[in-house]
């Protein structure tokens, strides 16, 4: 998980900035620096219980002999369709086989986004026979796959291991027993 990442979840759990900046050992003032950005509307003074995030999506891309990871970090949802698009077709050229996404850092999912996702994944696979998997969902994410049945349209990895695992076994693309790798 990402430095920003963390910090923005404890914020989000109204954790005091000088704790913050005792787990992460990052100073103080820098960590005010970062919370101060991630507030969006609050003035001097404000009720800090009602703390709005700015929304946010970070694509980082690895690039592997056989496939690509996109690691997520932010919110999953509708007005960065634009950002995974742009990253998706970026993965499809720079691999020959497997495309996954990791989403060990999403805070949010939203419907469009994960549906596009999806859409993504079957054209990709009708028309070039590549695979696009799911990596490491977050509890959000994992929360927004039991209750819309997610698995039973992409597959899903719990871990990276596993996922791995997959790599080495599958170089070819051959399916395996269901969408669910623990």
């Amino acid at each position: 998980m990402n430095i920003y990442s963390k910090i923005y979840r404890l914020y989000r759990k109204d954790v005091d900035a000088q704790k913050i900046s005792l787990m992460t050992n990052i100073p103080l003032k820098m960590i005010k620096s970062i919370i101060y950005k991630f507030e969006h509307g609050d003035e001097m003074g404000g009720d800090e219980s009602h703390k709005t995030v700015a929304p946010f999506l970070d694509i980082a891309s690895s690039k592997f002999h056989k496939h690509v990871i996109l690691d997520l970090s932010g919110m999953l949802v509708e007005q960065f369709i634009g950002n995974v698009k742009d990253a998706l077709d970026e993965a499809e050229r720079l691999t020959g086989f497997l495309v996954a996404i990791k989403l060990e850092s999403v805070l949010e999912v939203d419907k469009a986004a994960m549906d596009f996702i999806i859409d993504f994944k079957e054209n990709i696979n009708q028309s070039t026979g590549r695979v696009v998997v799911l990596l490491s969902p977050s509890e959000e994410v994992e929360n927004y796959i039991e209750e819309n049945n997610v698995e039973e349209r992409i597959k899903i990895f719990g871990t990276q291991s596993s996922f791995e695992d997959y790599v080495f076994r599958n170089v070819m693309g051959l399916a395996t027993k269901g969408n669910r790798h623990h």
